[in-house]
């Protein structure tokens, strides 16, 4: 199975990136919260590639893929992360959420940053 193929050595690949960049911030604490096996599902999109509006709003789009998501869990900053020196600039966010308003009109017609515009403080 191609997809199996392909996922299987991006997953030990993330959760080995995942291990090295926490053990270095010192937040061994939540290893354990990032490897769910839950936490990351890939969805192939077997099906003809939505239409995307570009920057300019004059040419559109079509794309397919294999998309990682992380439907239920909110993507957030550690608080071991946030300080004076380091203020929290992304309130929390689901990934299929950002999504959906990234491809929406209100994503289209956010100014510079739909990410931003999405979860920015």
């Amino acid at each position: 199975n191609l997809v199996k193929a392909y996922s299987n050595p991006l997953m030990e690949l993330d959760e080995m990136l995942k291990k090295m960049i926490l053990e270095n911030l010192g937040l061994e604490n939540h290893i354990d919260e990032l490897l769910d096996p839950n936490y990351m599902r890939f969805r192939f999109t077997h099906y003809k590639g939505s239409s995307i509006i570009s920057g300019d709003h004059e040419n559109n789009i079509k794309h397919d893929g294999l998309n990682g998501h992380t439907d239920g869990h909110f993507i957030k900053v550690p608080k071991e992360l946030v300080d004076e020196e380091h203020p929290l600039l992304f309130k929390p966010f689901e990934m299929v959420g950002l999504s959906e308003y990234v491809t929406s009109q209100a994503g289209y017609a956010a100014p510079n940053d739909a990410f931003k515009a999405y979860c920015g403080l």
